[in-house]
């Protein structure tokens, strides 16, 4: 993304050491148009959720998308269960992060 004059901001919450609550005000003041997630465990992925129905719940419009491990190889069952997940890049994300933030920002289709 930013190779292509995007802004892009990183944040990480473990590394902070925020809660849920912290991460969910953080994201907020922020305000993203397209937030994504690395998630490589379970355990990770619980937290995730936690974060996203938080939002989502406070009134978060942004695009979420999931990426990294977990999601590659559960991306049916996590789109189905999850209706604060907007999308899953699976495998390789580099191209199709931008590709996703280009379809968002033309209102293309994401099929």
């Amino acid at each position: 993304l930013r190779r292509n004059n995007i802004k892009v901001d990183i944040y990480d919450a473990y590394l902070e050491e925020h809660s849920i609550s912290q991460t969910v005000d953080n994201i907020l003041m922020y305000k993203p148009d397209l937030l994504g997630f690395t998630v490589m465990a379970n355990l990770a992925f619980l937290m995730v959720i936690k974060i996203t129905c938080k939002l989502r719940e406070r009134g978060f419009l942004g695009h979420i998308v999931l990426g990294g491990h977990y999601p590659t190889f559960n991306h049916e069952n996590i789109l189905r269960e999850n209706c604060s997940i907007d999308s899953i890049i699976r495998g390789e994300g580099e191209e199709s992060l931008l590709d996703l933030y280009e379809a968002l920002n033309e209102n293309r289709s994401l099929q």
